[in-house]
């Protein structure tokens, strides 16, 4: 976030952006960049005019005027000596008109190439060809499109100095940018083309302004983090709010949302989207919360489009997800693998059948040919194959029945395979059946 606005808003970022390529906080990177400030009306050796601690450079700030009239202004800093005559010729009005060979003319002053802090807005490791100039720019700046550069120069602009130089001007709140395709002239400046903006604000349309997130007319209120929209890129995209609120799923509104872990709310302050890998889960009763797991019921579902992680339940009807994921009715757990809900447990008094392509609960009598059904409270009934011996099926057998029959004055049933059937009785029915 811009620290203060200067000479060009938002100067202090823009700036600190250049140092490694991305944003470096004052506290993060310290440059020698401390600025003697003269007071108001005041002119002394060594003090920058009140006022002009205006260049901001890897978190530290450095002078585009000296107090005194006399004074060269090099490396951002006043002094009397003309080190190594980097400031060629007489100073005039606290600043440098033109640099020697190995500097090169940024904001009044003259900056060696190579070191600190010229080396934060200048790449160049060497002198350029054409004296006092610099010929590539640190991101955060853009080279000077003047038809003529020379050592009388800026050669580098911060692309969020609005006052610029020779009539060419970078965009308030704007960190990195490309330079004007052709220079401007007096009677028309050429703008900078932002392509990234200040924490705080999006890039509007063209480039051709950086926006506040919380502007009044494209922006949201309370919004402190956004993104173009995609269906008008004039206008924001809320991606975070101030103090507890969060965006809307849609990121048009700000909402209260008290919920942990939660990414998006609505205006009744339900959650519509988790944080980082979270499932969303929704209760019958509208309540939302946050789950690193969905619980036995539900499955995890994650969206194609916009990658919402919801949890889904393994008995609903489960509309309009993509990819689909209809689940079965009856079921009480199950599992997902992005193309269909297979069932893994029915709900009390239904039996799990199992086919070669789904999974459905049933009732006992609904287990069908080829089935029996069997009853386990602890892992869930299921509609048993007739040859899956190792559950109380018969070997090799691909039809079976139960049948009841008496022992000890009480009542059982026993499996008795299709085939045996018509040739045998009900008591050797007994004998080459399996108890279930």
């Amino acid at each position: 976030v811009c620290g203060e606005a200067r000479d060009g808003a938002c100067v202090r970022h823009a700036e600190e952006v250049t140092g490694q390529g991305k944003s470096l906080k004052a506290i993060d990177r310290q440059t020698s960049g401390t600025c003697p400030e003269a007071t108001s009306g005041a002119s002394q050796t060594g003090q920058c005019k009140n006022g002009k601690c205006d260049v901001w450079i890897g978190g530290g700030d450095f002078c585009s005027q000296c107090s005194k009239n006399e004074d060269y202004l090099i490396n951002g800093k006043c002094t009397a000596d003309n080190t190594e005559s980097a400031c060629e010729g007489s100073a005039s009005n606290g600043m440098c008109t033109s640099c020697k060979s190995g500097y090169f003319l940024h904001r009044g002053g003259c900056y060696q190439i190579g070191t600190e802090p010229g080396n934060l807005v200048c790449k160049d490791t060497a002198a350029s060809s054409t004296q006092g100039t610099c010929d590539a720019c640190r991101p955060g700046y853009f080279r000077n499109p003047v038809t003529v550069l020379d050592k009388t120069k800026q050669s580098c602009i911060a692309c969020n100095d609005t006052t610029g130089a020779d009539n060419n001007v970078g965009i308030a709140s704007c960190t990195e940018c490309t330079a004007p395709a052709t220079s401007g002239s007096s009677s028309s400046s050429q703008k900078a083309t932002c392509t990234a903006c200040a924490d705080g604000y999006f890039i509007g349309g063209d480039g051709s302004a950086c926006t506040a997130c919380s502007d009044s007319t494209n922006g949201v209120t309370d919004c402190t983090a956004c993104v173009p929209r995609e269906d008008n890129s004039a206008k924001a995209k809320c991606t975070a709010c101030s103090g507890s609120k969060k965006p809307s799923l849609d990121g048009k509104s700000c909402y209260d949302c008290t919920i942990g872990n939660c990414a998006s709310c609505n205006s009744g302050g339900a959650c519509q989207k988790c944080t980082n890998s979270l499932y969303l889960k929704t209760e019958t009763d509208g309540a939302t919360s946050c789950v690193s797991k969905c619980p036995d019921g539900y499955f995890g579902h994650t969206a194609t489009d916009d990658g919402l992680k919801t949890c889904q339940s393994c008995s609903g009807t489960n509309d309009n997800l993509d990819p689909t994921g209809a689940g079965v009715a009856g079921c009480a757990a199950c599992t997902y693998d992005s193309a269909k809900v297979t069932c893994t447990k029915c709900e009390t008094g239904k039996y799990l059948k199992t086919t070669s392509d789904s999974t459905s609960c049933v009732e006992a009598s609904g287990c069908g040919s080829g089935f029996f059904p069997k009853a386990d409270d602890k892992a869930g009934n299921r509609c048993v194959p007739c040859g899956e011996a190792g559950s109380g099926g018969i070997t090799n057998c691909a039809e079976c029945s139960l049948f009841p029959y008496k022992q000890n004055l009480s009542y059982s049933h026993r499996l008795l395979c299709a085939a045996d059937w018509a040739s045998t009785t009900v008591n050797e029915q007994s004998e080459q059946s399996q108890c279930c």
